[in-house]
């Protein structure tokens, strides 16, 4: 029988709009070994977001599924696991030609849950504010 709490996590897991990747560290890595991060599970957003699919990632690791992204991904993920609290980051991806703002928490020893949220939108907006502002106060150093 399928407990409550877990039915709960799982539908929301699953029904979220917000991209979220679970993860787990190789028992006997070092703290700091980004290769030994392994894929648990990720929603349908994080596909959606990141574009990729959840059965070609679960059991891969990190390095496996990102080669040449930014060394910021997986950092965050590393802080948690050795600082055992939340670890925040953003920054555009290459990758995925997206800013991002992402969130590692976590969820037991060497267990790691991160939440991305797509801020492209967002970044682009604020730069042409920033743009529009420096064009009204006369310094045009924002070509």
């Amino acid at each position: 029988m399928l407990d409550v709490n877990d039915f709960f996590d799982r539908l929301f897991f699953e029904q979220t709009l917000i991209p979220i990747a679970l993860y787990q560290q190789d028992e006997n890595a070092a703290e700091d070994d980004a290769s030994a991060i392994r894929y648990i599970d990720a929603n349908e957003a994080y596909e959606r977001v990141n574009k990729v699919k959840r059965k070609n990632i679960v059991g891969k690791s990190f390095a496996e599924v990102w080669p040449n992204v930014e060394y910021c991904w997986s950092d965050i993920i590393l802080r948690c696991i050795k600082e055992k609290h939340a670890v925040h980051c953003e920054s555009e991806s290459k990758v995925t030609h997206k800013y991002l703002e992402a969130i590692a928490f976590p969820l037991s020893d060497r267990r790691v849950a991160t939440v991305f949220l797509d801020r492209t939108v967002l970044c682009r907006i604020l730069c042409k504010i920033v743009l529009v502002l420096s064009y009204v106060d006369g310094n045009q150093t924002y070509k």
